[in-house]
């Protein structure tokens, strides 16, 4: 799955994301603080980020309500639909 759906089902939910900075997974949660990003193959920073979030509810919190905020600025039916409706207004007419 090259997308990361899974990134926005858990933002549709308001959870905070711990992933990856794998191809496009960074253009996927945004810079808005809803996600901790990893790099490839360092399980200490995957565990250190779930320690803190484990630790800290505050954080939480804030993540998840960004992630929250992320998903209905971003992903939504409707803005998608959007999306591709300025697109499509945008060509050409012939």
């Amino acid at each position: 799955e090259t997308f990361g759906l899974v990134l926005v089902e858990a933002m549709a939910f308001g959870l905070p994301v711990i992933t990856t900075r794998w191809r496009g997974i960074p253009t996927v949660v945004g810079d808005g603080g809803c996600a901790v990003l990893c790099e490839v193959r360092r399980p200490d920073q995957y565990a250190d980020a779930a320690a803190q979030l484990v630790g800290d509810p505050d954080l939480r919190a804030r993540m998840g309500a960004a992630a929250r905020a992320r998903y209905e600025n971003h992903f939504t039916e409707a803005r998608c639909l959007g999306n591709m409706e300025e697109v499509f207004r945008s060509l050409p007419k012939r």
